[in-house]
């Protein structure tokens, strides 16, 4: 090989390496530097190449603007020619790769000269052209297949997550300056941007709707604390199970209205139509059922106290698992509450008052407040949120002191158990991810009309629940982590690949004392 290299690429087993060179020609080389295969089919130098993850196919783009489909031999599998469309004359094919399935090629067209930027999705096997998304103003400068549906693109300074609709889809917001590389790690589901705002920031969000969605019709739904189970209840039955395992399915006596679990999951609690409560084993054995005489709006079993919690239209009760009454307190006029199992407290509203009540019944503090909709305890139970259609405030920790963070115009909101943040639905179908502090970090976007948002205990998932026009209810469960940012004292300097790390080797390097990419 007497030329120079332009771009290489090692397949996932670390076992080889492809070199694609000047001279118009990838040459492939084993982990013992011998050369194996010689891929001839350029008629331009290769600006590009990359693996399949099973690494048995190579993709590789040339000055000569062809795509080329390899296998580890040098065969030809694949060719696309037709490249070059009306606009893109001055352009070239930038970089190209595989999906997770190796079925579809993703392709990144840049013309300057005239202004035009395109990803393509490519079925190599059918030798169409499936998506085109052209929506860019500026330069593409990485792109990537998160999953056969789903890519990953940085341009127009921002990095975003787009299936193959044409649309931005899910913005990844929180840069202040230009994002010049995205790049996700498979192995830790985990999406690295680097900015010049020297920060590099780590995302776990993904869309697992595909999990939840069988469901046509949803009457309650509930995520565990460990987020990994879930609760529904749709088409009179009660589901409970895992992405790997299916806990039980029930007929009910009554249609279930609300569900929750217990705080190690081991219970689920559910407030049913007929005024009654149940409380579930997670093997779907009933442990309780109690009917009352008022309509029961909030059931939840707690592990910890060995006690029910039972909200009606005017009292809060505690029962024992073996049905026993152990207390009722006086509620009268209740529309909405929370309860903290850690601080023995309850907080609800009657009408513009404010009532926090200690589990005796006693009152800890009563404020009145005009057109509060909705309070939820935070921070362990030790501070509390409170929303109206015009503003969320949040209280310091003697439940006083409420600062408003932001004007969401909106009726739905939830805040994570932490207190770090804040989700709410906008009127255009999105639901919006913020700090506490107010500051946007990321845009959910929902095919219909958001009816519930719930954030799980763990604060790594997040449930937003949807009906079209026709009352079909849709179900997207997000994965969710917030971003770690790590502050460089230099600038970046990054060129070519990027190396990701996990967030662990990341604090390591930003701990050194003028470390820089």
């Amino acid at each position: 090989m007497n030329s120079l290299v332009r771009s290489v690429s090692v397949s996932p087993d670390n076992l080889l390496l492809v070199a694609g060179c000047t001279d118009n020609n990838l040459y492939v080389f084993d982990n013992q530097n011998e050369l194996i295969s010689t891929l001839k089919g350029h008629s331009g130098e290769v600006i590009n190449c990359s693996f399949s993850e099973d690494g048995q196919k190579i993709i590789s783009t040339g000055l000569d603007n062809k795509i080329i489909v390899w296998d580890i031999t040098g065969k030809i599998l694949a060719l696309h020619t037709n490249v070059v469309e009306k606009g893109f004359e001055s352009g070239l094919i930038e970089l190209a790769c595989f999906s997770p399935e190796s079925q579809l090629v993703l392709y990144v067209m840049n013309d300057y000269y005239h202004q035009n930027y395109a990803v393509k999705i490519w079925d190599w096997n059918k030798n169409e052209i499936i998506s085109k998304l052209d929506f860019f103003t500026t330069d593409i400068s990485s792109a990537q297949f998160i999953s056969d549906n789903q890519v990953l693109i940085t341009a127009q300074n921002k990095a975003f997550i787009s299936d193959f609709s044409n649309q931005q889809n899910q913005m990844l917001i929180g840069h202040t300056k230009l994002v010049f590389d995205a790049r996700f790690d498979k192995k830790n589901d985990v999406i690295y941007t680097v900015s010049l705002d020297k920060t590099i920031k780590s995302w776990k969000i993904f869309n697992y709707s595909e999990i939840l969605n069988k469901f046509k019709f949803v009457d309650a739904v509930s995520i565990s604390n460990s987020s990994s189970i879930y609760s529904v209840f749709a088409d009179n039955k009660l589901d409970v199970f895992s992405a790997s395992k299916n806990y039980f399915s029930k007929i009910p006596k009554s249609s279930v209205l609300a569900i929750n679990f217990s705080e190690n999951d081991n219970f689920i609690t559910t407030t049913n139509i007929d005024s009654s409560f149940t409380l579930w084993e997670k093997d779907g054995k009933i442990r309780t059922n109690i009917k009352l005489k008022n309509s029961v709006l909030y059931a939840e079993y707690s592990e910890m106290q060995n006690s029910i919690i039972v909200v009606t239209s005017n009292s809060v009760s505690f029962y024992k698992p073996d049905s026993t009454l152990v207390n009722t307190i006086d509620a009268t006029g209740i529309n909405h509450f929370d309860v903290s199992f850690e601080q023995n407290i309850i907080a609800y509203i009657t009408g513009n008052e404010m009532f926090i009540k200690d589990f005796n019944g006693n009152v800890v503090i009563s404020e009145t407040f005009e057109n509060i909709i909705k309070l939820k305890f935070f921070d362990d139970g030790r501070k509390l949120m409170l929303s109206s259609n015009e503003a969320i405030y949040l209280s310091d920790k003697k439940f006083g002191n409420f600062k408003e963070i932001i004007t969401p115009k909106s009726t739905l909101t939830d805040i994570s158990n932490s207190g770090k943040f804040i989700v709410w639905a906008d009127n255009e179908n999105n639901c919006r991810l913020l700090t506490n502090k107010g500051e946007e970090i990321y845009n959910f976007k929902n095919n219909n009309n958001i009816v519930d948002i719930q954030f799980s205990s763990n604060e790594k998932t997040l449930i937003t629940k949807t009906v079209d026009n026709f009352g079909k209810t849709e179900l997207n469960l997000w994965f969710i982590s917030i971003p770690d940012i790590i502050e460089y004292v230099n600038d970046i300097k990054l060129f070519g690949e990027v190396y990701n790390p996990d967030i662990e080797e990341l604090r390591k390097i930003s701990n050194q004392e003028g470390s820089s990419f």
